[in-house]
């Protein structure tokens, strides 16, 4: 090309008919690309099917408080950084439960992307292991589908881990000034996050602790610069600082170290199901480095002893604090799929991935996956019974016999055709693990009645109150249309609410459009002036409320889920002789597919009282 040539044609060839080299492309970058995106589906499913907890919608009302100027609950306070994100998406995409949950998404997708940044110190295929766990691990899923904080808080550990990594590379100003940034952002996006801090600290001064006192200017200022601007909303709200630490404090001492050992079986419970792939990993990894140890001598990996630790830790403080929830339960799945990453890496190494090209290495594994379902299918029909039914169970029976037996004969044919067949036996374990975390993941937000016994959602919010919810403000729009002032002025939120406030959220955030909503303390107050249009209390107000308001028609409805009796109070005896025990071991299995218990849990109510011309508006003529 000359210079004579125009200049809209250099430019064309230039960037239009440049050619890309497809060779050059970072593998390690697609893919962690390829694990962010599975994230974000496995996240999105179900996104939005229950609604808001009592504390999302707190901290839901808080960040709306925040945008329209008024003032903050003691949970904002106590949790400014949340509310401080909730109000950035508000006041970005409107209210919503969806834009609400924008916020532990990214959050989520930001943690796993802070994961590569670690890879200095795990090494990228340990990192790359490790993003896979965490990307379908149930308890981070749960966490990245809550605003209660837990989001946050994780991506302020990794956040601060990938600071204190840098700040070890690299001393300086500007290192310590993130690091120190980082490291407030954990006490004000949970209370749970001064144990983190405190934690951290003390292991920052064990591993470099010159090196932090020789920089602890920027690293105080900041911590207390970023604390600070939090808590008080950008110096919008000078009291906000004090009642952060107040609030903050306070909810830690009395949600959880103020109740020791509360639910202390319930982390146990977690790793044995619903993280049950990344336990059996972290442990693999921790008998193979011990086993390494003993025969030859060598002490552990910095990176297995420090992830082995840090697991640990969290699981003994996991058994000891109170207030189990999505938080907590994350704290502990994090480390754990971080060690889990290591024994993946470790198992995926092992495997000779050139077999892949192999027919019969393929062929054999398939095989040999279908003969290890059919035989599960037999013994769960052996230990299942008859039913009553011995004709066609008998029947189905020989059926599964007769394909175990064919792909029995299949497999063997095959083994002495493959190359390397005995890779199965890692291959296979691995699919099945993996494909159990992403099943578990995919139906965590799906649960319903039909799996009543998922751990990481009881307490959730029952779907109908928002659809209770829906039918009440659609009433409302067709009873007060033209009944509009300054605080209504578009008219038809003109019914009188009365909420208890044991049952304040998330009935004030949902009816949050309604400027007639008081809350009230309904087994105290009597009969109220006006006589309240829709009455919402626990459901044991029940009688008092039908005396109080006769002419009222009060329902019960489901308003959140249930811990299952077996999972808060288990039965030891029958865990400890569930090994030696076939259908102990069937029920097991069965549980982890479907979570069904064996007794399902009642939901916790609550009473809908309407005046009787609603009632029969929203039920029908007739309503009782």
């Amino acid at each position: 090309m000359t210079q004579a040539t125009p200049a809209r044609e250099r430019a064309e060839a230039s960037v239009l008919d440049r050619r890309i080299d497809l060779t050059r492309i970072d593998r390690e970058a697609l893919a962690w690309t390829g694990l962010l995106g599975l994230a974000l589906l496995v996240r999105l499913v179900g996104l939005t099917n229950y609604p808001l907890s009592p504390a999302e919608a707190q901290l839901a009302s808080d960040g709306l408080a925040l945008v329209r100027g008024d003032a903050l609950s003691s949970t904002g306070q106590a949790q400014p950084l949340p509310a401080l994100a909730a109000a950035l998406a508000l006041f970005l995409f409107g209210a919503g439960d969806g834009v609400i949950r924008l916020v532990p998404l990214l959050a989520g997708l930001l943690t796993l992307l802070l994961i590569a940044r670690l890879r200095i110190w795990l090494g990228p295929g340990t990192a790359l292991a490790a993003g896979l766990l965490m990307a379908l691990s149930p308890a981070l899923v749960a966490t990245s589908t809550r605003l209660d904080g837990g989001a946050l808080l994780l991506l302020a550990v990794v956040a601060t881990l990938a600071a204190a990594t840098r700040f070890d590379r690299q001393p300086g100003a500007g290192p310590t000034v993130l690091l120190g940034f980082s490291a407030a952002l954990l006490p004000l996006a949970h209370p749970l996050g001064w144990l983190v801090l405190a934690a951290l600290a003390l292991w920052g001064l064990w591993h470099r602790g010159t090196a932090l006192f020789r920089h602890a200017v920027p690293l105080v200022c900041g911590m207390l610069g970023t604390l600070l601007l939090a808590s008080t909303a950008l110096l919008s709200r000078p009291g906000g600082a004090l009642g952060f630490l107040e609030g903050s404090l306070s909810l830690l001492a009395r949600e959880h170290v103020g109740a020791p050992l509360e639910g202390w079986p319930l982390p146990l419970a977690l790793l044995v199901t619903d993280e049950l792939p990344a336990t059996l990993l972290a442990l693999a990894a921790l008998v193979g480095a011990l086993g390494l140890r003993v025969r030859s001598g060598e002490p552990l990996r910095p990176p297995l002893a420090s992830l082995a630790a840090w697991t640990g830790l969290v699981l003994l403080a996991a058994l000891l604090l109170g207030g189990k929830g999505p938080a907590l339960y994350g704290l502990l799945a994090l480390p754990l799929a971080l060690l889990g990453g290591v024994g993946l890496h470790a198992a995926l190494a092992a495997i000779d991935w050139r077999l892949a090209r192999n027919p019969w290495d393929l062929t054999v594994t398939g095989s040999a996956t279908t003969l290890l379902l059919a035989v599960l299918s037999l013994l769960g029909r052996l230990l299942g019974g008859s039913g009553g039914q011995a004709a066609a169970w008998l029947a189905g029976l020989l059926v599964l016999l007769l394909i175990v037996l064919g792909l029995a004969a299949l497999t063997a044919w095959l083994w002495r055709q493959a190359a390397r067949p005995e890779t199965l036996f890692l291959t296979i374990p691995l699919a099945l693990l993996l494909a159990l975390g992403l099943r578990s993941s995919l139906l965590l937000n799906m649960t319903n009645t039909a799996r009543p016994g998922e751990l990481l959602t009881a307490g959730a919010t029952s779907p109908g109150v928002r659809l209770l919810v829906e039918r009440v403000t659609r009433l409302s729009r067709d009873v007060t249309t033209f009944q509009s002032d300054v605080r209504d002025p578009t008219g038809g939120h003109g019914l009188a609410i009365a909420v208890d406030p044991a049952l304040e959220q998330p009935f004030r955030w949902y009816f949050r459009d309604f400027p007639n909503v008081q809350v009230v303390s309904l087994a105290e107050a009597g009969p109220l002036e006006p006589t309240p249009d829709v009455i919402i209390a626990p459901a044991a107000l029940e009688p008092t409320l039908a005396s109080t308001y006769p002419d009222a028609v009060i329902r019960l409805y489901p308003l959140r889920s249930s811990m299952p009796e077996a999972l808060a109070n288990p039965d030891w005896q029958a865990i400890l002789s569930a090994p030696v025990d076939p259908w102990a071991v069937r029920r097991y299995l069965s549980y982890l597919i479907d979570r069904q218990v064996a007794v399902p849990p009642a939901p916790e109510s609550f009473a809908l009282g309407l005046r009787a011309h609603l009632a029969e508006r929203l039920y029908g003529p007739g309503a009782p």
